[in-house]
């Protein structure tokens, strides 16, 4: 994608944006099609998705790691590169890895572990006995189905 246009770039996030949003479409579709865009694109493109995908301005994610507004600029530009402290503090602030910044991994469990809260409720289940896990993995269930009614997408497979 690194000789796409910001033009092209948008038809096609807009694109999968429709794919993901038909009910028709099988989760694992939706899922599949994200990846597949997510794996081609470079780390300036998927620090301004994942960015855009929390609603942050440049400022607003700037203000969050402790840099400015140009840095996050140039970033998403191409014509500067993060140290790794900031790259720590940009997936922080994003609720992703590193790797998944940097494109050595696709989304996945550990980008989910990345998100403080629920690394924090991760920590606090290895205490849990096997029948609270087991009341836990029903809410879960419970949520997911309901999500599927509201939402017409396959959480559950």
């Amino acid at each position: 994608m690194r000789n796409l246009y910001f033009e092209d770039y948008a038809k096609i996030m807009k694109i999968i944006e429709i794919i993901k949003n038909n009910k028709q479409v099988l989760g694992v579709a939706k899922f599949n099609c994200e990846r597949v865009l997510m794996e081609l694109l470079t780390f300036e493109e998927r620090l301004t998705e994942c960015r855009l995908k929390l609603g942050l301005s440049q400022m607003k994610l700037a203000l969050k790691c402790g840099l400015t507004q140009a840095a996050i600029a140039q970033y998403e530009s191409e014509t500067r590169r993060p140290s790794f402290d900031q790259l720590w503090s940009l997936a922080d602030a994003l609720k992703i890895t590193v790797n998944y910044l940097i494109g050595k991994n696709e989304t996945s469990c550990s980008d989910l572990a990345a998100d403080s809260r629920i690394s924090e409720m991760m920590e606090g289940m290895w205490t849990f006995s096997e029948k609270q896990k087991y009341q836990l993995f029903r809410v879960y269930e419970f949520l997911a189905s309901r999500y599927e009614k509201e939402t017409g997408a396959t959480v559950l497979e």
